[in-house]
This record gives structure tokens, C-alpha cells and sequence, in this order.
């Protein structure tokens, strides 16, 4: 999970400006009701069968639909747990961390999560809903919607349960809705959560552009980015990405629309190629020690990857990406998205430029 940039500041102090607004509204309304009480008094009966009516319309609603308890059963066995480690570089040095996040299945083998949570990862494992674990590729990511397309590369694998596609444009405010993932660790994993569709088409600016998103009041904590939001048939309509973290505001959360999701699985579906490469970006600390103001540090190279066959070693710098200057990993990720027939890398390996070259 991660704050949303640029907005925090604003939602915070649009919270403030609404929750005044409401008492005064509150407060005027208490003021007209007490002064009309005897006028209302009268029809004391009439309001209480209204009352009751629209009682037995909301538990008609719930009669008509899957109870929670249902859903929750139902769709449990397609929500993943997606277990990644990645290599970092600290004062302490170079080190690899682990994190989770949550996924769910739209095939057998394919999983939708959030890009942020398999952003330069060197591992990707699956957790599935009885404790087993399989292996994972990204196939694909979207950075700018923050939305990753994943692929089970266990031979054999299909998983039985695949969750069904709702509408995200038919969703109204007040709407229940179900969140199921991982907050926190492994052992909350399949926790479930219930609230409503406080929003819709909440857009706000992330580092990486203009974003859209569903706000519910379900709680969304840390581990649960990339898991479903469901409504109470069952069906996705949306992909948990963030919440609002700052004192004194409670349950804000936002998801992807899951229609505009699936706009963009096409393009998500493009193989797009694995160096086989961990790597952590020079910083001050590694410019120091290696007087490259720029460029990526292979930390581990993949057996028979292509960064292998390409003759990348560890502790070589990846300096250029085909023409281009790297600065991070995370620019890397981008530009192999534009690889076609053809790989061009500059590395520094013991203080001299190489030039590799490959043809895929």
C-alpha cells in the first residue's frame, strides 16, 4: 500500500471542510425538527410504516443477493497471496528484502494485482488460499494505472477458481462491497472486510500520472494492494490499490475500477521480456565506491537468462539500455516493454565501458 501522492494533503483538508459542512447541516436540521415537533407529531404513524417499509425493502435487498458469509466462501480459493523479494541498497549494503500483497485469478493461470506490489522484484511467489505455494512471472505491467498482469509457471498448475468480472460504471454510492486480501503478513491471509462504495470516480495525480478510482470505507491496510473488491454477487469491480494514511482520518480507501482494468488486459497479456537481472540503483553511497554517477548494480544474474547469455556477470553496472541512460532498475522495467528483436547494453565492469549486444 502507499499513499497517494499530491492528494493526501488535499483530501485531508476536504475531510475537514465536509465534516463541517455536515454538522452544520446536522445542527440546523435538529433546530427545524424541534421546532415543528408538534407539528409532526400527528403523523407519528404514518412515519413508522415508511420506516418499516423501507426495512422490508433493505432485507429484501440482502434476500436477493449472496449473504457475505457465501461470497467470501465462494471466491476465497481465487484470492492469492503474492510473496515477492527484491534487492535493495542501504547504509547496511546491498540486501535483499521480502513483502507481500494480494492477487486473484482471471484464468487458471493468470493473476491480477497492483504494480506496486512487484515493482523490481527479483522473486515472485504465489500463496494460494490452502497454504500451497507456486512459482510466478510478471508477464506485464502497467506503471502509470498501477495495475501487473501475473502468469503460474509451475508446470501443470491450473487453479479451479476463477473469479467472475462485475461492472465497475453499474456500482452507486452506498453500495456494499466486500475486500478480501493479506494485511499485514502471512497470517492474515483471506481476511475479508466489508463496507460501502463511499465514491466514485475519485481522480487524483500519482507520481506517475492522472488516476481513477473507486473509494470505499472497507478497510485496505498494507498487504491487502492488488486484491479484489467485490460486490455482494460475487463479482469484481475493483482492484484494491491505496488508502489516505494520516492522522485522524479513518477508512479511506480507493480502488481500481475494474472495467478500466480490463481495458488494458490486452495489453497486459504482451509478453514483455525478463532480463534475469537483481539489481539495486547507484546512489551516493555506490558512486563512492565505484564513481559511476549513474546506472544499476547487478546484484544476481538468472542462469540461461538472457542477461546471461548476454554476458552481464554480477557486479557489473548497467549504465545504458539500448541508447538509453539508465538512472534506475524501475527505468529499465519501462524500456524493455519497447524491446523488439534486438538487446544494446553499456555496462562498467572493473572500471571499463563494455557494449552487449543480442538478438532475440
Amino acid at each position: 500500500m502507499y499513499i497517494l501522492e499530491g492528494c493526501v494533503n488535499l483530501e485531508y483538508k476536504n475531510f475537514k471542510l465536509v465534516t463541517f459542512f455536515l454538522f452544520i447541516i446536522g445542527f440546523s436540521l435538529g433546530a427545524i425538527f424541534y421546532g415543528s415537533i408538534n407539528v409532526v407529531r400527528g403523523s407519528d404513524v404514518l412515519v413508522q410504516n415508511e420506516s418499516l417499509v423501507n426495512e422490508n425493502e433493505s432485507s429484501d435487498l440482502f434476500s436477493r443477493s449472496k449473504s457475505i458469509a457465501d461470497v467470501v466462501e465462494e471466491v476465497s480459493p481465487g484470492v492469492v497471496t503474492v510473496s515477492v523479494s527484491s534487492i535493495v541498497n542501504s547504509y547496511r549494503g546491498v540486501n535483499e528484502v521480502s513483502g507481500i500483497g494480494t492477487g486473484f485469478f482471471i484464468s487458471p493461470t493468470k493473476i491480477l494485482t497492483n504494480q506496486h506490489v512487484v515493482l523490481n522484484s527479483s522473486n515472485v511467489k504465489i500463496v494460494l488460499n490452502d497454504g500451497k505455494e507456486v512459482e510466478a512471472r510478471v508477464v506485464n505491467t502497467d506503471q502509470v494505472n498501477d495495475i501487473a498482469l501475473l502468469e503460474v509457471t509451475t508446470p501443470g498448475f491450473e487453479n479451479s477458481t476463477v473469479l467472475k468480472m462485475g461492472s465497475s460504471e453499474e456500482m452507486r454510492v452506498g453500495d456494499w462491497v466486500i475486500a478480501i486480501g493479506s494485511p499485514l503478513d502471512l497470517s492474515f491471509s483471506g481476511s475479508a472486510t466489508v463496507g460501502i462504495i463511499s465514491g466514485l470516480s475519485r481522480t487524483f495525480e500519482t507520481r506517475y500520472g492522472v488516476s481513477t478510482f473507486i473509494q470505499t470505507d472497507a478497510a485496505i491496510n498494507p498487504g491487502n494492494s492488488g486484491g479484489p473488491l467485490l460486490n455482494l454477487n460475487g463479482e469484481v469491480i475493483g482492484i484494491n490499490t491505496a488508502k489516505i494514511d494520516v492522522d485522524g482520518v479513518e477508512s479511506i480507501g480507493f480502488a481500481i475500477p475494474i472495467n478500466f482494468a480490463e481495458l488494458k488486459l490486452e495489453e497486459l497479456s504482451q509478453y514483455v521480456i525478463n532480463l534475469g537481472i537483481a539489481g539495486v540503483d547507484i546512489d551516493e553511497q555506490t558512486f563512492v565506491r565505484f564513481g559511476v554517477p549513474t546506472g544499476v548494480f547487478v546484484v544476481e544474474v538468472e542462469r540461461d537468462s538472457i542477461a546471461h547469455k548476454i554476458g552481464i556477470i554480477p557486479g557489473d553496472i548497467i549504465v545504458n539500455f539500448n541508447g538509453v541512460e539508465i538512472n534506475s532498475i524501475e527505468q529499465i522495467n519501462e524500456l524493455k516493454k519497447k524491446v523488439e528483436d534486438q538487446i544494446s547494453i553499456d555496462i562498467i565492469r572493473n572500471g571499463k565501458i563494455m557494449k552487449l549486444n543480442l538478438k532475440i
